[in-house]
């Protein structure tokens, strides 16, 4: 707080002191003193009080605390009722008699307050002065230390449970007898406070008792007495309870459900979960990347399914989303790309592609174009790369046939339709004289050379007889002739064929 500063008269003789060099400027000063104020530093008050109450407490600017007189005269705090009175003077409290100043009342009906040279004394009434009992105003008598009961219609109860009360018939008063180490009748039982209440000589009071404990509601807490006090010591970790829901102490005075992974069910684990509770049971969900999945609708370890689709082909799937096992568990459909069987929804993993059948036989594909996935026949002219290798081809029924100028049996055989002399023909080449197994145009239905026989033909040439590579059948050489037209050389010499 903010006050005048307490050394002004100090200040002051500071000021007149250089009057005599500072003239009427010293007077300026002395004036102005009343209106100085300090800030005293927080806390100063309480740091320098000297417990005097004839000094108030004050802090100088700077810093040091010391005690300002008060006014002279009373104090203007002291205690009461010690028949004494303190007066300041210069700061220094004095002690005098005071016997006004009487103590307060002792509660005995039978004593009188009041003061002795300064003392304080409560003294006893003569024998025989009315008095009230206690709080209760019943009417007594003093004995000569305390008010003791008038027998009337209500008894002698003294309010006092510790004391059995009775009537002095012959005097007309209560008489009490005190009960001694005996449980306090009456008193109001708090059953598992650790604390009973006895009579000791006719007072009601709390002493402990050891013996008064109650079963824990919490079944890994063991309640005891300890010289009055009620403690708690927990169980060892891992002992059977029951205690909200839990099976099992944490040893430290909670039940929980688990200290172990084996005391929760499958597939949860002791303080599983995203995230997890310390002692408590619960499931850990995986994610796509920790199961290795790439695919599909895993579980995701707990109770719920995944969804590991990405819409691109990752890791090792052979499709987008499908194929490849392990990683990916999804089937792929008719059409998608596939390695093995396991790949394909249908089983049946066939040219590359997951296909509708096994697709055996020659000259079927699951691969081509616009039907892929379903088993078709090789188109007219296509090989098959397992079936129908090129030079041959597949005819569009399913059947490989053979091209042009491969040696074959019969006309079906050959893509051309036409087999003649052992080989795929360009035409049934059934013609004298015309062949399909000519060396360098194998395939082709061209006249047999010179002097070479036709025996394929319709019509056979054949020895004596030789073509003349016109697909006609002429006399051959060394045979008669008159003309060299008859021969197939066309050269007749001294009558012989050349």
């Amino acid at each position: 707080m903010k006050r005048p500063r307490s050394s002004l008269a100090r200040v002051g003789a500071l000021v007149l002191t250089a009057g005599a060099m500072l003239g009427g400027l010293a007077c300026s000063l002395v004036a102005g003193l009343d209106k100085l104020e300090f800030e005293d530093p927080p806390g100063c008050v309480d740091a320098c009080d000297d417990h005097n109450p004839c000094t108030k407490s004050d802090c100088l600017v700077e810093g040091v605390c010391h005690g300002e007189p008060v006014v002279d005269g009373p104090a203007s705090t002291e205690a009461t009722g010690n028949c004494q009175k303190v007066e300041c003077a210069a700061g220094v409290a004095g002690t005098t008699i005071d016997d006004t100043d009487v103590p307060d009342d002792d509660g005995n009906s039978c004593t009188t307050e009041s003061c002795a040279m300064g003392t304080p004394t409560h003294t006893a009434k003569p024998a025989g002065d009315a008095c009230t009992v206690g709080t209760s105003a019943k009417p007594g008598v003093c004995d000569g230390k305390a008010c003791v009961a008038k027998c009337d219609d209500d008894g002698c109860d003294d309010a006092n449970p510790c004391t059995i009360d009775s009537c002095d018939q012959l005097k007309h008063l209560c008489a009490s007898t005190p009960l001694d180490g005996v449980p306090t009748p009456g008193a109001p039982a708090m059953p598992g406070n650790c604390r009973a209440h006895v009579c000791v000589v006719g007072v009601d009071t709390e002493v402990p008792d050891d013996l008064d404990v109650l079963p824990s509601m919490n079944d890994c807490l063991v309640p005891a007495c300890m010289a009055g006090t009620l403690t708690l010591t927990p169980k060892p970790m891992g002992g059977p309870c029951m205690t909200t829901g839990g099976q099992v102490c944490d040893g430290a005075g909670a039940c929980v459900a688990c200290l172990l992974d084996a005391q929760c069910k499958a597939p949860q684990t002791c303080g599983g979960g995203n995230p997890g509770t310390i002692f408590t049971c619960g499931c850990t969900k995986q994610t796509c990347a920790e199961i290795g999945a790439t695919c599909g609708q895993p579980s995701d370890g707990c109770s719920a399914m995944l969804s590991c689709d990405s819409g691109t082909k990752d890791g090792k799937e052979t499709d987008v989303d499908c194929g490849g096992g392990g990683d990916c568990a999804t089937k792929c459909a008719q059409g998608k790309v596939c390695k093995v069987a396991g790949d394909c929804a249908s089983g049946q993993c066939v040219d590359g592609v997951c296909c509708n059948n096994a697709c055996v036989g020659a000259c079927v594909a699951c691969n081509a174009a616009g039907t892929i996935g379903t088993c078709t026949n090789v188109k007219v002219g296509l090989p098959d790369p397992l079936t129908c290798v090129a030079p041959s081809s597949c005819d569009g029924s399913g059947h490989c046939k053979k091209a042009i100028g491969q040696m074959c049996a019969v006309n079906f055989d050959c893509g051309s339709g036409f087999c003649a002399d052992g080989y795929c023909c360009n035409s049934a080449c059934t013609g004298t004289c015309l062949s399909c197994k000519v060396t360098a145009s194998l395939g082709m239905c061209i006249n047999v050379p010179v002097g070479q026989t036709d025996a394929n033909g319709l019509v056979a040439c054949s020895s004596p007889n030789a073509c003349n590579g016109a697909a006609l059948c002429k006399l051959a050489a060394g045979q008669a002739c008159t003309t060299a037209a008859q021969c197939a050389t066309n050269m007749c010499t001294a009558s012989v064929c050349q």
